[in-house]
């Protein structure tokens, strides 16, 4: 993918190495748009995790959270998470970005297809 694509899947990024809430938190303090896709990258920029909400400030934070833990044994890889505000239904952009983009810990199926299996 080149880069000018890659940046034209996102409107905004969020530096939180190792997904520290507390770096999450301070990032929405000033970005109040709360429903979209997010795209959790690692530290060699591959998507490790690709998840959509309603309300963003509150769910991205609460995958540090037990029975949440989708990241889990993956945090300390975590570089920083795109997010792409949605105006209408998020599933679909969000199965959008699985088939694009084949993220490592999205391992549901969309329409038959198996993420990894193209």
């Amino acid at each position: 993918m080149k880069a000018k694509e890659f940046y034209t899947l996102f409107d905004q990024f969020i530096f939180a190495p190792r997904f520290k809430s507390s770096d999450i938190r301070e990032w929405f303090k000033e970005n109040t748009k709360g429903k979209g896709v997010y795209v959790v990258f690692s530290k060699k920029f591959e998507p490790l995790y690709i998840g959509s909400s309603i309300d963003l400030k509150r769910r991205l934070p609460a995958h540090r959270h037990k029975g949440q833990r989708k990241l889990e044994g993956h945090f300390d890889d975590v570089v920083f998470i795109g997010i792409k505000y949605v105006e209408g239904d998020t599933l679909t952009v969000e199965k959008e970005y699985i088939r694009k983009l084949s993220p490592e810990l999205n391992k549901y199926r969309y329409g038959g297809l198996k993420v990894n299996e193209g």
